[in-house]
């Protein structure tokens, strides 16, 4: 061979060809087991090398890495829900890292980006768990700015999560729909009945953000203990009287002086319209009953 040499290795899938003084690495698998020809100095020997493979960029996890669900859906840092409680607990609690969680608080930390700020509750219907629902927020919640917004009704545990807010809104009406906050007895687990055997335990998971509202505990706990079945409660408006009935079939009870806004429940006294995202199921105010979330 002249003016040009060609030499291969062992066989391998990477072979080495030498061109001159250039050294080239090829991946040609072919080459395997192939003789070696000569090339005459008078030819000309093209080797194309191939495109260079970066190595991937290091990618970050998504803000939110849940699987997609119609009664959840995340915009950049808010959260819409809409539905019963195990449609969207469980995505919703992961978003908030545990105090005790030393690499989640450090990951929140390193990306407040990816940080939700905003929770919007669309016909939000949760039963609380046995320890209250709230119980598991609260302390990922604690010392976090939070934007909360009430569209149409929000029962049980969404007005506990509702009141964990920074900032409290109540959104726009839905068609046909006013918006307001349930205050009834949950359900229990077990029984799946109205469960009202401690209404002190439920008005303290209640007031807990907002101890300020203990002023209405008294008559908070009396609609408790009156409420017969799960078409009664009581319900807090915006800015019409709040209302309670025993029951669906029940004479109800106003009291203008419980509005939203007269007791200090939002932060801002009129309607803050939200954009609802298309993706979004907007369940029904009276939607059915699905297998509870137990995280326990």
């Amino acid at each position: 061979m002249t003016g040009a040499a060609l030499t291969r290795s062992k066989c391998s899938p990477w072979q080495r060809l030498r061109v001159g003084a250039v050294g080239l690495t090829v991946g040609v698998a072919s080459l395997c087991g192939a003789a070696a020809q000569a090339v005459s100095a008078d030819s000309a020997l093209s080797v194309a090398a191939p495109a260079p493979v970066l190595p991937a960029a290091k990618q970050l996890p998504p803000a939110d890495s849940t699987p997609a669900s119609p009664n959840y859906v995340r915009v950049g840092d808010t959260v819409f829900v809409s539905g019963r409680l195990a449609e969207w607990f469980g995505k919703l609690l992961s978003q908030f890292p545990h105090p005790d969680d030393a690499s989640a608080l450090q990951e929140d930390a390193l990306h407040p980006e990816r940080r939700v700020r905003h929770i919007v509750l669309v016909n939000a219907l949760g039963r609380p768990e046995r320890t209250l629902g709230i119980d598991l927020l609260a302390p990922r919640l604690a010392g976090r700015p939070l934007i909360t917004t009430v569209i149409g009704r929000c029962d049980v545990f969404c007005n506990r999560l509702f009141l964990a807010g920074t900032q409290r809104h109540f959104g726009q009406t839905l068609p046909g729909q006013d918006s307001w906050i349930d205050i009834r007895p949950p359900i229990d687990l077990e029984t799946e009945r109205l469960e009202n055997r401690w209404p002190e335990k439920q008005i303290e998971a209640l007031t807990r953000f907002r101890p300020e509202l203990k002023t209405y505990a008294p008559r908070w706990l009396d609609a408790l203990r009156q409420t017969q079945d799960d078409s009664g409660g009581l319900r807090i408006y915006l800015q019409r009287p709040a209302q309670f009935c025993p029951s669906a079939t029940q004479p109800c009870q106003t009291f203008p002086d419980m509005t939203a806004r007269a007791m200090g429940l939002v932060t801002q006294p009129d309607p803050v319209p939200v954009a609802l995202p298309p993706t979004l199921a907007i369940a029904s105010p009276d939607a059915p009953w699905p297998p509870f979330f137990n995280p326990e």
